[in-house]
């Protein structure tokens, strides 16, 4: 069976239009880090807000060279939301504040302090 150009939407499977209500996290399949966080959302996210692919499948593919990303050598989770993609640590704070609950709370905190101890250096120079 020949597979679609590299270029082309995927023509099977889940549709190919991103939902506007949910939010998609393409995740490397092959990296124990990024498995690992897409086994952390299955197990926390009880509203079920984000779905899940693999980068390296048809669709994950598609959605990497669609938001100007290289769609074969994966660097980086991608997390698509309302239209707006996320990547590296802006999509894990992304994944973690449309989970809500005491993920975001943590989120929230944490960026809070480093704001603080950033404003206390800047003001130091």
């Amino acid at each position: 069976m020949e597979k679609p150009p590299l270029d082309a939407a995927p023509t099977s499977g889940p549709d190919r239009r991103f939902p506007d209500d949910m939010a998609v996290l393409f995740f490397v399949g092959v990296c124990v880090l990024c498995s690992g966080f897409a086994r952390y959302i299955l197990k926390h996210d009880r509203a079920e807000t984000i779905l899940l692919c693999t980068a390296q499948s048809d669709f994950g593919q598609y959605a990497y060279r669609l938001h100007g990303l290289d769609g074969r050598n994966f660097k980086t989770n991608l997390l698509v939301h309302k239209g707006k993609a996320y990547t590296k640590s802006d999509a894990f704070i992304q994944a973690m504040w449309l989970m809500g609950g005491l993920g975001a709370c943590a989120i929230a905190l944490r960026l809070g302090v480093a704001a603080r101890i950033f404003a206390a250096k800047a003001r130091g120079y």
